[in-house]
């Protein structure tokens, strides 16, 4: 998710695409924006993120971006999201997991973005 984050905010404010495929050095799939709207009380955009399948499962994820956010562009030791579980009736934030280096998990390695859809 932490990769997946990052190419939502590329693509929106880089780009300004609806869809791309993306490859990384520890992931590949591809980010849609779906649209644009309140979530609470915070305004932000929604997106589809598409890791192709796992366990013969769909593996894919329905997520918002604050529109605060979307200004945080390729910042050294940014980290654009950070991973949640719910405890009980709680979520609380999750480290990153233990064979991801802490590089990787502030944005670091090869992203490539490849447009599928334009706006």
């Amino acid at each position: 998710m932490m990769v997946m984050r990052r190419v939502a905010v590329e693509m929106r404010t880089i780009h300004g695409v609806k869809e791309v495929e993306f490859t990384h050095d520890i992931c590949a799939g591809i980010c849609t924006y779906q649209k644009t709207a309140i979530f609470v009380a915070v305004g932000g955009l929604f997106f589809l993120g598409d890791f192709g399948s796992r366990n013969n499962q769909p593996n894919t994820v329905n997520f918002f971006i604050p529109r605060y956010a979307l200004n945080m562009r390729r910042t050294p030791g940014m980290i654009v999201g950070q991973s949640m579980r719910l405890v009980g009736d709680k979520w609380v934030s999750e480290d990153y997991p233990e064979d991801i280096e802490d590089s990787v998990a502030k944005g670091a390695g090869k992203l490539k973005l490849t447009v599928r859809i334009e706006e």
